[in-house]
């Protein structure tokens, strides 16, 4: 939570030498950027810690001061009953001794969280005086200026031959290029991603291996075994907070989701059977020295035909079930509706099998909506052009992908990266579960993962130590050698960034 920040190390960046220069410095221009501003930052921090706060309170408001077993008994007559009967608020307090030590860490954490809150407050107060001292750019103008030029505007004030889209850009992704290596050779293998194991992974691999500048440990290549140890040390005492947290995390996260997700479900139920991209597409997907916003866009420019490609396997008798299943439920709607129409007395007043009709009303038509929602309309059907259509916005999808699109193989294999929302859900919250031993699996591959990032790390003669695979210097010179995926994300990056000029250019 404090890494990177001013508590941690003494000055401020920018009094420091060619600071424009700095890895910390350019991560904090980009978040700047990437937010918009410092009270869009400031903002979006303050609304987590709501949203936080506002789900542990409730979840122990309903835990402890709700009288369930009054309200499921309360009977339809004409006397009224009222809410606050149920409700005992001088219970909030009396809490078993585990909720007890949840309500601690969280006030701790929160701390923490406000300590990293005003930290940002000032580190970023200079990041917005150096865009509207320096760069001439308004708080206004920022909304709408590119990154490029942004680059460009401090190229020109510096005039510095270091610094560049190429430079910059993998500066700001120096430790991602690793991660993204780790998952692209499958070092770390993982069928489905969650952001608790990611965070995880960050905090385990990469904080141990980085320094807080975001650079390499000096002693990292002469010292290996020190940092085996290190990151052994750290997933051990991690897996057993996780394992011993996770009763509480596993309730936090139920809740979340339902809270998120429960009014959307009630009023726009088929948004569930939509398609979205998982965590591990963001990792199996990117390329290397890509930055997040354009990531970003590429993912969304290939949502519609992935979608399409899904919709494909569709299963014709279900589907035929299914439509059948609709116009039943539709039509039960249609009748109760009706009736409501005629008579409003009947939609709490008449029962049917002891439930009222607005009861019926509200389960038909959001069960008719969810089932609507799955069945397509396609009559023709072309995979492989759907795959085509997804490897030209993606880029980086294996031929044998495209060649082979009909099969159910390669549908599941890219249903790890894109799948139904719902499903996404589920699969976070069962996943959470399994992380702590995933973390204990990952724990016997430590010595794997430090062997590769000492074997691709190179060193870089602007950035410092940066993932070999993430070096674009005579990418377009023909060798044997060149990574697959390193000379795709080099032709991306000249598209993306036509202002780039390097050496390779010219």
């Amino acid at each position: 939570m404090l890494r990177g920040s001013s508590i941690l190390f003494s000055g401020s960046f920018i009094n420091r030498g060619n600071f424009y220069l700095k890895n910390d410095f350019i991560n904090k221009i980009y978040y700047y950027y990437l937010n918009r501003g410092l009270s869009n930052i400031l903002l979006n921090d303050i609304v987590s810690i709501l949203i936080s706060s506002f789900t542990l309170f409730l979840i122990i408001f309903m835990i402890n001061c709700i009288d369930y077993t009054g309200i499921i008994g309360v009977e339809n007559d004409n006397e009224r009953e009222n809410l606050s009967e149920f409700i005992d608020i001088d219970n909030f307090f009396n809490l078993h001794w585990m909720f007890w030590v949840l309500l601690v860490s969280f006030f701790a954490y929160m701390f923490f969280t406000i300590l990293a809150i005003l930290d940002k407050v000032r580190i970023y107060k200079k990041v917005k005086d150096f865009y509207i001292d320096d760069l001439n750019i308004s708080k206004s103008s920022i909304k709408t200026i590119s990154w490029e030029d942004i680059v460009e505007r401090i190229f020109n004030k510096y005039n510095h031959t270091n610094f560049d889209l190429y430079n910059v850009a993998g500066r700001i992704t120096v430790e991602d290029n690793f991660m993204i290596a780790l998952f692209d050779r499958e070092i770390i293998k993982l069928d489905c991603l969650t952001d608790l194991m990611q965070w995880n992974l960050t905090y385990c691999i990469l904080h141990s291996i980085f320094n807080q500048e975001q650079k390499i440990h000096l002693d990292f290549f002469s010292n290996k075994e020190k940092y085996i140890s290190s990151i052994k040390k750290r997933i051990f005492y991690v897996s057993i907070l996780n394992f011993i947290m996770m009763p509480f995390i596993l309730v936090f996260l139920f809740f979340m989701n339902f809270f998120t997700y429960c009014e959307n479900f009630y009023s726009k139920p088929g948004t569930f059977i939509n398609y979205n991209w998982t965590k591990l597409a963001h990792w199996k997907l990117r390329y290397y020295n890509e930055l997040y916003h354009n990531f970003h866009q590429r993912l969304k420019l290939a949502e519609k035909p992935s979608s399409e490609y899904m919709k494909q396997f569709d299963n014709k008798i279900i589907e035929s079930l299914t439509k059948f299943c609709v116009f039943v439920l539709s039509s039960l709607f249609s009748v109760l509706v009706i009736l409501a129409l005629v008579n409003e007395n009947i939609l709490v007043n008449v029962n049917i099998l002891g439930k009222s009709v607005i009861w019926y009303i509200t389960i038909l038509g959001s069960i008719a909506a969810v089932l609507r929602a799955t069945i397509s309309d396609k009559i023709v059907y072309f995979p492989r052009e759907k795959m085509g259509e997804i490897k030209e916005k993606i880029e980086f999808i294996p031929d044998e992908w495209v060649d082979r699109a009909d099969s159910i193989t390669i549908k599941n294999k890219f249903s790890q990266y894109y799948q139904y929302k719902i499903v996404t859900i589920l699969k976070n919250i069962v996943y959470t579960f399994l992380v702590p031993f995933h973390l204990w699996y990952l724990y016997f591959s430590v010595k794997d993962i430090v062997k590769f990032v000492k074997k691709t790390a190179v060193k870089h003669p602007q950035i410092g130590y940066i993932c070999k695979y993430a070096l674009f210097e005579n990418v377009e010179t023909p060798r044997v050698d060149i990574d697959r995926k390193t000379l795709a994300s080099y032709y991306n990056f000249k598209e993306v960034n036509e202002k780039w000029r390097s050496s390779l250019v010219n």
